[in-house]
């Protein structure tokens, strides 16, 4: 209710304890919608980068996974302690280190010996983000939307 004296307005929320006690528990609520919707995005991103992955099968495959959660963020990648996992993403050079060469079988059966290899990048990190970030989003809008239904 709102009075207007004296050139003053004067307002008086009506019903503020009511309201204040449809709330009760909401922050509670929102914050666990929250945190599902993140876990929700998170998957997206992992299954997302399990199809763009250079390898079908294998470790860097397997590893990828959500790997930290917050209330406010999730994090999704392969197993950053495997060796190659920055090296198929950004591509690089290969060089021998334990021995003068490297040597190798492609997949034709051919075996080859070099000091280095060029190895081109072959993304999968970057891919799943671009091509999952409208997903990932709506989905956990949906989660948060639920708490107002």
């Amino acid at each position: 209710m709102a009075t207007v004296t004296q050139g003053f307005l004067s307002a008086r929320l009506e019903g503020f304890d009511q309201f204040k006690a449809g709330w009760e528990g909401f922050s509670d609520k929102l914050a666990a919608a929250t945190q599902q919707g993140l876990e929700d995005a998170g998957n997206i991103f992992v299954e997302l980068a399990k199809d763009y992955c250079p390898v079908d099968e294998g470790t860097l495959r397997d590893s990828i996974q959500i790997r930290e959660k917050s209330d406010k963020s999730v994090t999704v990648g392969p197993d950053p302690s495997l060796p190659y996992v920055f090296q198929r993403e950004f591509g690089g050079v290969i060089t021998a280190k334990n021995a003068p060469y490297l040597v190798f079988r492609t997949k034709d059966g051919q075996w080859h010996k070099c000091k280095s290899v060029n190895q081109p990048a072959h993304p999968y990190m970057a891919p799943a983000w671009n091509m999952g970030k409208d997903k990932a989003a709506a989905a956990l809008a949906s989660r948060v939307y639920q708490v107002f239904e």
